[in-house]
């Protein structure tokens, strides 16, 4: 049985069933206090209301990509690790996302193996 991880995550992505299986991923490896956004702004809202310790963030959204919230999620919470996850897998987009701030990159989906990599960022015993 994995253990608990008692950090406060959100995952923010417009795509509803990628997002929801994110969380069920996240949950099944013991993480617990965890919030959801469809849009980049309602991200933003919770992360002034709740200062997660993690956000994950895809960079295709509608209206604002997810690099350019990095700046933001950081000024906000200084602590605050964050994780992209995208479709996208160049070189370039993961080169700007690290040079912006971001603590790791992804491919989706998010799977088992890569919510580990997360722990490793975040420093908790699995």
């Amino acid at each position: 049985m994995e253990s608990k991880v008692l950090i406060i995550t959100l995952v923010v992505d417009d795509y509803a069933p990628l997002r929801e299986a994110a969380v069920e991923i996240l949950r099944s490896k013991g993480f617990r206090n965890i919030f959801e956004a469809e849009t980049p702004e309602e991200g933003m809202d919770l992360v002034r209301e709740h200062k997660p310790d993690l956000v994950i963030l895809d960079i295709i959204m509608p209206s604002i990509r997810g690099i350019d919230l990095i700046d933001d999620v950081k000024k906000i919470s200084p602590e605050t690790k964050v994780v992209m996850l995208s479709v996208l897998s160049g070189e370039a987009t993961i080169q700007e996302s690290m040079t912006k701030g971001a603590d790791l990159y992804l491919v989706k989906p998010l799977t088992p193996t890569k919510v580990d990599e997360i722990k490793k960022v975040l420093r908790v015993q699995t």
